[in-house]
């Protein structure tokens, strides 16, 4: 049990572990029902590097007779749905996630890892700023990436907005044509775009920030 649980609750954390390694953690709260018997779980944190962990977790909740209710602000790829008998049951509902607004594009795109190797150029439009108003290329490898100034032909043409979007791995280059969230100039470089942008998990933040 962790220190300061909420008013009229407890928290509570559990660690799964594989010969000693931890593998997976969740803390999550029980708070007591008004006027009902029984209690709501509340998970704050549920994270996991393998399905056993995973598997482990939610067995350890099923388990809890007295549960009511639950809420979990889950990610939107995480695999809950796909492995029960009801998924409906679920109530499940989405809401908003991660807000990104790039501010200076080049150090972003550099921050995050790519999982493929690839030279992707891009006519950036921002309104409000505007040292991110450019032709840009983005080269990455196994060592890293880099992104300068080029003089190249864009492949694509799209406003920060969408570049956000892409860099979280929230719809793909390919996607956006289809809502016009951007230009094709290269139609046939969207699968290369599709191909680095990708993650190997969609980022989430449960903390809402």
């Amino acid at each position: 049990v962790l220190s300061n649980p909420p008013q009229g609750g407890s928290l509570n954390k559990v660690v799964y572990e594989e010969n000693g390694e931890p593998q997976g953690y969740v803390i999550y709260n029980m708070l007591p029902l008004p006027g009902a018997p029984g209690a709501r779980l509340q998970i704050r944190d549920l994270i996991w590097l393998n399905y056993s962990a995973y598997r482990a977790f939610w067995e350890h909740f099923t388990n809890m007779d007295l549960i009511q209710e639950m809420v979990w602000r889950a990610p939107a790829g995480d695999p809950l749905p796909h492995l029960i008998l009801e998924p409906r049951m679920l109530k499940a509902t989405a809401g908003d996630g991660i807000l990104a607004r790039l501010v200076d594009v080049k150090n972003a795109m550099t921050q995050r890892g790519y999982q493929a190797e690839g030279s992707l150029t891009f006519a950036l439009t921002d309104e409000i700023c505007p040292w991110n108003q450019a032709t840009w290329k983005l080269e990455t490898s196994s060592k890293g990436s880099r992104v300068t100034k080029t003089k190249q032909t864009a492949q694509i043409t799209l406003p920060v907005s969408t570049l956000a979007m892409l860099l979280f791995n929230q719809i793909t280059a390919t996607e956006s044509m289809r809502m016009h969230r951007l230009d094709a100039n290269e139609p046939e470089a969207l699968k290369d775009w599709d191909r680095v942008m990708q993650t190997l998990y969609k980022p989430a933040c449960v903390d809402n920030f």
